[in-house]
């Protein structure tokens, strides 16, 4: 399906592909079906503190796994999560954040953004914007900005 979603696009055109999986349903291989050779701009829910907090010791002792396809399989996570002592939720969603975009660099991707989105009892997911050109990032903070009228952005309404 995401091949015939990128074929449909115009060769020159940028494009945002917003991903919204309930949980780790947005698997790799997918977003690479999407994206090559195509100028595709991502923002991607990636459930952070709603499923890899809670599920990694489960996800490390069972290869296949979302966070595996999420990752991509030929991603090695479980190499440099066995040295991350450190395993607070902040530590592990910031671990897994930094790994997603170290895979998202081999489609192409340069540039990231994040907004962590709370909850009344703290973080759920974060969002994670990814974009293969040096002003895409230009694009995801003004829409995290405020305007001067105090008007808020285009996540905090």
């Amino acid at each position: 399906m995401a091949e015939e979603v990128a074929k449909r696009l115009p060769d020159r055109a940028l494009t945002l592909a917003f991903i919204d999986p309930e949980a780790l349903d947005a698997k790799f291989e997918t977003l690479r079906r999407l994206t090559v050779n195509r100028r595709v701009d991502l923002l991607i829910l990636l459930a952070d503190a709603f499923d890899i907090v809670r599920n990694v010791d489960e996800y490390e002792r069972n290869p296949g796994n979302k966070l595996d396809m999420t990752l991509g399989t030929q991603c090695d996570w479980r190499t440099p999560w066995k040295k991350l002592t450190n395993r607070s939720g902040p530590n592990v969603r910031q671990f897994f954040f930094d790994l997603y975009c170290s895979q998202l660099k081999l489609l192409g991707y340069v540039e990231f953004g994040s907004k962590v989105i709370e909850s009344p009892r703290g973080p759920i997911y974060k969002l994670v914007y990814a974009s293969k050109h040096s002003r895409g990032l230009d694009f995801w903070n003004k829409a995290l900005a405020r305007e001067k009228d105090g008007q808020s952005s285009l996540f905090d309404r």
